[in-house]
């Protein structure tokens, strides 16, 4: 009896430790299970973070190639844009050069036909100095000119005529310093009787040397060592020697000082 009894407790026993082994086997398959799900998808999030990732290298190398692109191109139009603008400044430059060109010209035709005119009505020398000495200040329109002729025989450039606004072109005596702009009659007639060797100062240098000569500031010559006491200030000057062949007939000469402008241009020189 107790054997029986022993038995069947073994057998309860064995059939509640089957179930509880099943039970546990099955629970460890399902963990095993989805361990390997979240194996999976964590494998399958992992390459599409990578892609992700991959993907947004890429948005980001062609965002930077569109931002270099976009630089680019606005450096390019910024040089377009000065390119622009500079050739417009020089369309500009070069209207107001031609219609510089032909105001001049117009003087020029002006000048040459005031010319022919005296031949015909007055041939006094004096007169035609004058008039020409003031159409070649009006044709470059500087403040005034002076006409100067060569004494051959004292080897003097002797004043033929001097605008009335002529600046000096000569260094004046310290004494006349104090009074000038105070007394232009005695300036002008201290000019007109003052002659200049040949080689003197900057007309007689034109004339020895027989070339134009173009001045920014006539007073930064040697020859005006009292420029500053005349107050210093620029003074741009033309100066052309007469010549006939060898022969050395004077000296003419145009100025324009700062207060009446801009010195002359490499075409009023020309001219």
């Amino acid at each position: 009896m107790w054997e029986e009894v022993t038995i069947a407790s073994l057998a309860t026993a064995a059939a509640i430790l089957g179930t509880q082994w099943f039970r546990q086997a099955r629970r460890t398959r399902r963990a095993q299970e989805a361990a390997a799900e979240v194996s999976r998808e964590r494998t399958g999030l992992a390459e599409r973070h990578s892609l992700l990732k991959a993907e947004r290298d890429a948005l980001a190398a062609e965002r930077d190639a569109v931002n270099r692109e976009v630089s680019g191109l606005a450096e390019r139009h910024s040089l377009l844009q000065h390119e622009h603008d500079a050739l417009r400044q020089r369309h500009d430059d070069l209207s107001r050069e031609h219609q510089s060109y032909d105001a001049e010209e117009h003087r020029m035709l002006d000048f040459l036909h005031e010319i022919s005119e005296s031949l015909y009505d007055d041939t006094s020398p004096r007169k035609l100095h004058r008039r020409i000495i003031r159409g070649v200040s009006a044709v470059v329109e500087a403040r005034g000119g002076a006409l100067y002729l060569l004494d051959a025989g004292r080897r003097q450039l002797v004043p033929a005529s001097i605008t009335k606004e002529c600046p000096p072109l000569i260094e004046l005596p310290a004494e006349m310093l104090p009074s000038v702009g105070r007394r232009p009659s005695q300036l002008r007639s201290y000019l007109s009787l003052q002659s200049i060797g040949e080689g003197e100062g900057a007309l007689g240098e034109a004339l020895q040397r027989g070339k134009p000569v173009k001045y920014e500031d006539l007073l930064q010559h040697p020859s005006f060592a009292a420029a500053p006491s005349i107050g210093g200030r620029k003074l741009a000057v033309m100066i052309a020697p007469l010549l006939y062949g060898p022969k050395k007939l004077g000296v003419m000469a145009v100025a324009r000082p700062a207060s009446a402008g801009a010195p002359f241009t490499p075409h009023d020189f020309d001219v």
